[in-house]
């Protein structure tokens, strides 16, 4: 069932979050909002995904400048190195995306765009928004680059597969890698 036709002109954002927030701070989601997407996973990919995140990126930097590669490829692995879990969660009408040790990211329920600045300082407009009630996409903005996140929670609720892919005016080519997180057993899935 299409998302906007079932509650309306309300499209649902997410964001990516964290720096000093526990899930504990956040309420549970509103009754209407999909919720499958709620709960506390910890990252399960293990050493092959973060091997194929670091090959993925060396396929992209391969291509730039020698003077540059170095840099690039360190601010590419820093940025994007798994968290080792994250909380997604829903209060005061914003959606919000934990992870340890990161910037906190909200945004509005309703898919808008808001300002946000990372804990590097870098400033984005970001927003989430529901297309499915497993599937929630979660995109930034900045001066010259473009980042989609798409969280995809299988059929059992169990598992959150993070499909991300970001595009830059200093890269020579898109990134492209995908994480899998692990529903912690006391963050259930709805029934």
């Amino acid at each position: 069932m299409n998302l906007a036709r079932r509650w309306g002109p309300r499209l649902f954002a997410c964001l990516l979050a964290s720096v000093g927030l526990t899930p504990s701070a956040f309420a549970e989601p509103p009754a209407s909002a999909p919720s499958y997407a709620w709960g506390r996973f910890t990252f399960a990919g293990g050493t092959s995904q973060i091997n194929a995140m670091h090959t993925a990126i060396e396929e992209v930097v391969s291509a730039m400048n020698f003077v540059i590669r170095p840099i690039a490829r360190s601010r590419l692995q820093k940025a994007n190195y798994p968290s080792t879990e994250l909380t997604i969660s829903s209060a005061g009408g914003q959606i919000h995306v934990v992870r340890p040790g990161m910037a906190v990211v909200a945004a509005p329920e309703d898919g808008s765009f808001v300002p946000w600045t990372g804990k590097d300082g870098d400033e984005f407009k970001v927003r989430h928004r529901f297309v499915t009630e497993r599937k929630l996409v979660q995109e930034f903005y900045g001066d010259g680059n473009h980042s989609v996140n798409i969280y995809q929670v299988n059929a059992d609720g169990t598992r959150l597969q993070i499909h991300t892919t970001i595009e830059a005016d200093m890269l020579p080519k898109a990134l492209k890698y995908s994480m899998t997180y692990r529903r912690e057993a006391d963050s259930k899935a709805p029934k």
